[in-house]
């Protein structure tokens, strides 16, 4: 028999790990032998293929933490409640598996990615929006609602609510490129929502958040056919090259802020004069000190214990002053 082909014992043993479920689709459960060989078997969707690369992945994550934290801190100091919120999970699915998942009537905005091609769905659930629409219009905080389509005024209220949401989503994404997404309608129902063909492919971040007693989920969802001109930036890399840039940018104009606002002793010596100790216990109130400088004669400017600046003594009103001629650079050399 050839070398190429399965003995039945390898055979057996496939079907026994299929069966017994060690050769599931994470391919962790250990592999069969085959001639030699170790294999293992893993499950592969082709209707739901992966756009984005792990490395790709872990810097929209790093994103959309960013973009967590700062809305969480909006709704809590918008709301004067204590508000928290985590990324519950990150999947790529295709349009049509986000759209059935989404309850009706609910609440959806759309809106423009700006600078992207095609729109994006910032989707709340309507448990979250009624306690935040009771909140801001002087309640508790409940959500005892029967679901239904918010009302017009509802809808203005919620409007400028997620136009902040959305300026937040914009600061989060400008280290990679300025979205600039900007607020386009609210859908109740997620039938009217065809953003992009049933079959493409959509990033969908899923959210949940708690406010006082009341808990629920939002979900981002954006199009792959818009995040892929800039999948490049997304890499692991350039995010911590920006960041670590960033950061040092702050960094410096933190410490030339510091700087700047500091309080320093500058003094100005008008002469010396050379006197013995015998001499020095003789002076007495009125006693002239001959000092060794003449009358138009330069004079230094101290800051701290080095020559900065170089000038002429004077008056300025009823007050003594300085006029400076020069700029000194280092230790006491004329700045050319």
């Amino acid at each position: 028999m050839s070398d190429d082909l399965m003995s039945q014992a390898a055979i057996d043993d496939l079907l026994n790990t299929l069966h017994d479920g060690s050769g599931d689709g994470d391919g962790e459960g250990g592999g069969v032998s085959v001639s030699g060989g170790k294999y293992r078997i893993k499950l592969y969707d082709f209707k739901r293929q992966t756009k984005f690369a792990k490395d790709q992945l872990r810097t929209l994550q790093h994103i959309h933490e960013n973009f967590q934290r700062s809305i969480t801190t909006f709704f809590s100091t918008q709301l004067r409640y204590l508000v928290n919120m985590r990324i519950a999970s990150q999947d790529q699915i295709t349009y049509e598996e986000y759209i059935r998942s989404v309850d009706n009537p609910s609440l959806l905005c759309v809106f423009n990615l700006g600078t992207l091609e095609g729109k994006g769905i910032f989707e709340m659930n309507l448990e979250l929006a009624f306690a935040v629409l009771d909140r801001l219009l002087g309640g508790i905080g409940d959500s005892k609602q029967d679901k239904r389509k918010l009302t017009e005024i509802e809808e203005a209220v919620m409007a400028k609510i997620m136009q902040r949401v959305l300026q937040e989503l914009n600061e989060a994404w400008s280290s990679v490129v300025p979205l600039e997404p900007q607020f386009s309608q609210f859908e109740s129902n997620p039938s009217f929502t065809q953003i992009v063909p049933p079959t493409d492919m959509v990033l969908l971040i899923t959210f949940e958040m708690s406010i006082n007693n009341v808990e629920g989920i939002m979900n981002l969802c954006l199009p792959y056919f818009s995040l892929e001109p800039i999948a490049t930036k997304l890499s692991a890399t350039q995010w911590y090259a920006v960041q670590r840039s960033e950061h040092m940018e702050e960094s410096m104009e933190i410490i030339d802020e510091r700087l700047r606002s500091m309080n320093t002793i500058m003094r100005v010596e008008l002469g010396k004069s050379e006197l013995t100790y015998a001499e020095l216990l003789k002076i007495q109130v009125g006693d002239v000190v001959k000092l060794h400088s003449k009358p138009n004669q330069e004079v230094g400017l101290y800051v701290g214990d080095e020559v900065k600046f170089k000038g002429l003594p004077g008056i300025s009103g009823k007050k003594l002053a300085v006029t400076v001629t020069r700029v000194m650079e280092g230790k006491g050399r004329e700045n050319e």
